[in-house]
């Protein structure tokens, strides 16, 4: 809704919830019929039958009443005035008219409004109501989160949201197939109390023509997501990308929908040996950069609960397989005396609260890979730096198979939570560091969340 439609509607759902102040205020308008006749009560005779006709048929008998009357209303009118701003604001009315309402408690009302405190404590109770529940197959039953860029919740259609449910940011980078399967993707919806960061207004991606032209440029993850986004905003700067992903059917559409740009695709699991020989021979003596994008999440055990298998996968992806990637790369960037490294951490590395024991651990690990190669290679001409993704909209999936995790998890992260950014933002932070544009810029851990990191 838009517009007018929007501003009548914030009307019509004040109407229904606060009947009793609303009517005031609401006839404020009309009863300003009256307040104007007893304005110019001064010009017009209230025994002058034809003048008073211009008053909706006042009479006089009727006059001095119905100015009392309205008087008595359009105080009532202006003293619910404020009532009704706060109505808009909240809505968003007022804030342009794009604007979207966030959800159904986004309608508060002050304390002039009867009752106002007590709806209050319901609606929280009925949100401490509604908090997550396991479900089969160690889901959250009702869970809508955003993984380290994945927007996710079950039962989304086409993108609608479903208010009633809550967001939890969590912080994953992307690109070979997580725990679970794939998960769907939907719009980010506030929950009542948080704190919005980095509300995104519409982005239009500017292609820089030429920025690597004439380099080879390996992308890990590059089937989806992030790693996807990157891989096509260096093909469209004139890049030769070697796209890697563990789903050769990605890859394949990816080649496919994008024929005019120079892909160069492997399918294959970075943590295994000969796939990435596989990787770098396909690069070709030369390589100039390196974007390890690909990714796992965990199930968000602790580390009492967290199991061989889980702890063994993810570091087997998220650490061992941007080592050995790296391992094979830093050679031909040596005898180059030119290389940019882009490691993709997480949230997840920056804090304590967006994952379990072992995804958490593997993205600190992939900070301290990054911090030790740039100290090591920098004067040797090779910059290394990393990217945490804030909340993005990408294709991970994660489940809770923890209790206790989503117990001390889910309020922790409800606290603040920023609007989920498209891939192709993501990308523009990675192809800054990875091209000469990142000149003087190594070491570093860049969040690219929107401001999430600065709370």
């Amino acid at each position: 809704m838009r517009g007018v439609q929007k501003l009548a509607w914030v009307e019509v759902k004040l109407f229904i919830r606060e009947p009793i102040a609303l009517v005031f205020a609401f006839a404020f308008p009309f009863f300003m019929l009256f307040v104007l006749a007893g304005v110019f009560g001064n010009d017009v005779d209230p025994t002058d039958e034809e003048n008073l006709r211009v008053w909706r048929g006042v009479g006089p008998s009727d006059y001095y009443v119905s100015t009392y009357v309205g008087l008595v209303m359009a105080s009532a009118g202006l003293v619910t005035l404020p009532l009704r701003l706060a109505a808009y604001r909240d809505a968003g009315v007022l804030s342009g008219p794009h604007a979207l309402f966030r959800h159904d408690d986004d309608l508060r009302f002050g304390p002039s409004s009867g009752g106002a405190h007590q709806r209050h404590a319901r609606r929280q109770q009925r949100d401490a109501a509604h908090a997550p529940q396991p479900g089969r197959a160690g889901c959250v039953a009702g869970l809508r989160m955003v993984v380290g860029g994945v927007a996710h919740h079950a039962g989304i259609r086409g993108g609608e949201r479903d208010p009633r449910r809550p967001l939890l940011p969590l912080g994953v980078a992307p690109g070979l197939k997580g725990i679970g399967g794939t998960a769907r993707v939907a719009a980010r919806q506030s929950h009542p109390g948080s704190i919005t960061m980095g509300e995104n207004t519409a982005w239009d991606e500017v292609i820089i023509p030429g920025r690597f032209e004439g380099q080879t440029v390996i992308v890990t993850g590059a089937g989806s997501g992030i790693g996807k986004a990157t891989a096509l905003r260096i093909a469209k700067e004139g890049g030769r990308v070697i796209a890697s992903d563990i789903s050769r059917p990605r890859l394949e559409e990816l080649v496919a929908g994008n024929q005019d740009l120079d892909h160069v695709p492997v399918a294959g699991d970075v943590s295994q040996e000969p796939d990435v020989a596989a990787i770098v021979a396909a690069a070709g003596p030369t390589i100039h950069a390196l974007a390890n994008v690909a990714g796992i999440m965990d199930d968000f055990t602790p580390i009492h609960e967290v199991s061989d298998a889980v702890w063994e996968r993810v570091f087997r992806i998220n650490v061992e397989g941007i080592m050995r990637l790296t391992r094979a790369v830093v050679p031909r960037m040596l005898d180059a005396g030119y290389g940019s490294i882009v490691n993709i951490t997480s949230e997840a590395g920056l804090r304590g609260s967006a994952a379990g024991v072992a995804y958490t651990a593997s993205k600190h690990a992939v900070i301290g890979i990054t911090k030790s190669s740039a100290v090591m290679y920098g004067p040797l001409g090779i910059r290394v730096n990393a990217v945490a993704p804030g909340a993005t909209i990408t294709n991970i999936e994660a489940k809770f198979a923890s209790q206790l995790a989503m117990q001390r998890l889910g309020p922790l992260m409800q606290a603040v939570i920023p609007k989920p950014a498209q891939a192709d933002q993501l990308a523009a932070s990675i192809t800054f560091l990875l091209s000469r544009d990142g000149t003087n810029v190594n070491g570093v851990v860049l969040p690219s969340d929107a401001g999430w990191s600065a709370i």
